[in-house]
């Protein structure tokens, strides 16, 4: 894969790499007029993975990375999605699943997302915020306590995968029938 892969997998013997990996973030980001940062741009595609860490929080300075496009927080202990997260306005692709999320912040929809994955979580609801992901192609909210779904996700004309498989939804909205999903 061509890409920048910034990894910060936290162990016994290497706990400081996420702490590297976070400040070589901060300075990519930072290196606006250079020659590092104009490559950076043209052959990467800035990604994080700070998955099966046992993180209670996303780490502030993830959301000072700017560039970041790939953020993947799956399987850690994470409740809460900070707002310091608008900050990535380039994020097109969120795995925040098998983690401690109650909710789904409504900010967390002015982000440029075009694949997010929040499988196997708390989750009771969607904010219908959701209708502001205009560009959201993939959606899997699977194996949390949806009791309901917004109509809002119905109008979400770029969705063509919706998980939303082991929830306690007892209805769906009409909405759903007119989305383009492709069959798996």
């Amino acid at each position: 894969m061509n890409g920048l892969l910034i990894w910060g997998e936290v162990q016994s013997k290497q706990s400081r790499s996420l702490s590297r990996s976070a400040l070589f973030a901060y300075w990519a980001s930072s290196c606006r007029s250079s020659s590092v940062s104009r490559w950076i741009k043209t052959h990467c595609r800035p990604q994080m993975d700070l998955s099966k860490n046992r993180l209670t929080e996303i780490p502030p300075e993830v959301c000072l990375f700017a560039p970041l496009e790939s953020l993947n927080l799956y399987h850690n202990c994470i409740k809460c999605i900070p707002e310091a997260i608008i900050n990535l306005q380039m994020l097109t692709y969120l795995d925040i699943s098998r983690n401690l999320l109650s909710v789904l912040p409504k900010y967390l929809f002015n982000l440029p997302l075009k694949v997010l994955l929040v499988s196997n979580n708390k989750l009771v609801s969607i904010p219908e915020e959701i209708g502001k992901a205009k560009e959201l192609m993939e959606l899997d909210v699977g194996c949390n306590e949806i009791q309901v779904l917004p109509t809002q996700v119905g109008r979400l004309q770029a969705l063509r995968e919706l998980n939303i498989r082991k929830n306690c939804l007892h209805m769906l909205p009409e909405e759903l029938a007119d989305l383009p999903l492709i069959l798996t």
